[in-house]
């Protein structure tokens, strides 16, 4: 009897260890793939690293989306934000946002970080860029 029991936890043990296996979400970063994204990217986290305001500004797209709730436009992003608020936590988190990967969605999308593409879902702003512009 106590073996069926031990062969019992056995199966149990090994059966969650595959229940989490394919419950992880493995990291993604297709940036590099497309050499004029990741020369973009590199100058959208220098401008990040100095807090350049008046750089963020010029590439985010004057529609973006800045909440779930309806909230958008470049002045919302702007009074959401306060870039040029000491405090403000947009360069914390927009830089831990650009550090998660993402991925190409269509050949116009790239969506960071890659948690939030392909129907995954997490509690972390995305940010609309117009990647054609100066930073």
């Amino acid at each position: 009897m106590p073996r069926i029991i031990q062969a019992v936890v056995l199966l149990f043990c090994l059966a969650g260890q595959a229940a989490e296996a394919q419950r992880s979400l493995l990291p993604v970063d297709e940036s590099a793939s497309r050499p004029d994204f990741a020369a973009f990217r590199e100058r959208l986290m220098a401008a990040v690293s100095r807090r350049d305001a008046a750089a963020i500004l010029d590439i985010v797209h004057p529609d973006v989306k800045n909440s779930f709730g309806g909230s958008e436009g470049i002045e919302e992003f702007k009074e959401m934000w306060r870039l040029d608020q000491p405090d403000s936590k947009f360069w914390e988190e927009f830089g831990k946002v650009m550090t998660l990967g993402g991925v190409f969605e269509g050949a116009e999308y790239f969506t960071a970080p890659y948690t939030f593409s392909r129907g995954r879902t997490v509690s972390i702003h995305s940010t609309s860029l117009r990647s054609s512009a100066r930073t």
